[in-house]
């Protein structure tokens, strides 16, 4: 008999689990993102979010705020 399922991946798994408190009226849109997700489609949908989010220009942003040549970069820009 064969094993029934996708065969394990030989990727190492690492979990996060977020708690989120949001507002009804101000969070109405990320609610209703939530809200309309179908069941066992969480995970995919919130990684796609995040992917079309520009996850990657925020993580670029970050590094470059840390580089101490970026503050010099912004005073040569002032007039």
């Amino acid at each position: 008999m064969q094993k029934r399922g996708r065969p394990p991946g030989e990727e190492k798994i690492i979990q996060y689990h977020i708690h989120l408190r949001l507002r009804e009226k101000s969070d109405a849109d990320i609610i209703e993102f939530f809200e309309t997700i179908p069941s066992g489609f969480l995970v995919t949908r919130v990684k796609n979010a995040l992917r079309a989010g520009g996850i990657e220009k925020v993580i670029g942003i970050s590094e470059a705020v840390e580089d101490d040549s970026f503050a010099d970069d912004l005073q040569s820009l002032t007039f």
